[in-house]
């Protein structure tokens, strides 16, 4: 007799268990959410009106701001994604014609370094260990390097404004 009642109590615990794990399972299916972190970074330089005037004809520059742009607030995934077309898009404008206020070599330099970060970015896709950190320091460096070619464009500006106002 006391077998049986032991057996009943085990058989009513495993049972009781089971039905536990395939409740906790039933809602994990329901509530499954995907979620990644989002990187958020900015750009502490923009263009002056004037330089971003002077530099709208120059479609190489316009379409990598465009895609620099998005930079900002992104995912590690979207950001390897979009490094191939970055890292084209940023060779494009180094390998286009300037602008001839800007064909120079401080500026030009500028351009090389932004183009290096954006094809370190790409070279991170092909890493599978590669952690969100090291994705998100990139692209501040990235950021980074973008903020100084765009700190150089406007100098320059304020460098020939100044020298046709008191010429």
């Amino acid at each position: 007799m006391k077998n049986k009642i032991f057996l009943c109590v085990c058989i009513s615990m495993l049972l009781f268990s089971c039905k536990k794990k395939e409740e906790a399972g039933v809602t994990n299916d329901e509530v499954e959410v995907i979620e990644q972190d989002l990187i958020v970074s900015n750009i502490g330089v923009q263009l002056s009106k004037d330089a971003a005037k002077e530099l709208e004809s120059w479609g190489e520059y316009q379409m990598a701001k465009s895609i620099l742009d998005s930079y900002t607030s992104t995912t590690k995934g979207r950001a390897l994604e979009n490094a191939k077309n970055l890292s084209d898009l940023v060779r494009g404008m180094k390998d286009s014609e300037y602008p001839e206020i800007i064909n120079r070599d401080d500026v030009i330099i500028r351009i090389s370094v932004l183009l290096n970060h954006a094809l370190r970015l790409h070279d991170m896709r092909t890493i599978s260990s590669i952690s969100d950190e090291e994705v998100e320091t990139e692209i501040g460096k990235l950021l980074a390097a973008y903020s100084s070619l765009n700190d150089k464009i406007n100098a320059v500006f304020q460098i020939e404004q100044y020298e046709q106002k008191y010429q």
